[in-house]
């Protein structure tokens, strides 16, 4: 991915805005109309220029998840898979709420049962 080619654009755009902003701010009322409608017209253009497909932000955010692997990041995650590199563990608390892909074996035991089980404790105490 071309980080330097998104902030080059996004360093474009706010050069175009800064300088419109120039332009309305020494408007003399004997500036000549139609020139300052012609460069207001300019602007506009080149801005709409830098920005004629889906958003840059869109793109930056799509490119980054590609270029992390977060989908596959993620089904490792949800399947159990030592993603916790640090520590070397499992990372289970999604568990708590349901489970999306495999069973997750962890130390012989089905963690998703596991916590079904741990969840049911605190209302049979209390029944």
């Amino acid at each position: 991915m071309d980080m330097k080619k998104y902030l080059n654009e996004d360093l474009a755009a706010l050069n175009i805005c800064d300088e419109y902003f120039k332009l309305l701010d020494t408007a003399e009322p004997s500036n000549n109309l139609s020139e300052l409608l012609l460069k207001n017209k300019q602007l506009q253009t080149e801005l709409s220029d830098l920005r004629k497909d889906e958003s840059n932000s869109s793109r930056v955010i799509e490119d980054l998840k590609e270029e992390a692997q977060l989908a596959e990041k993620f089904e490792a995650l949800y399947n159990g898979e030592i993603i916790n590199t640090g520590e070397k563990r499992h990372v289970l608390h999604q568990l708590t709420r349901g489970q999306l892909g495999n069973d997750v074996m962890a130390d012989g035991v089905n963690k998703r049962e596991f916590y079904v089980k741990q969840q049911g404790r605190p209302i049979a105490f209390c029944a």
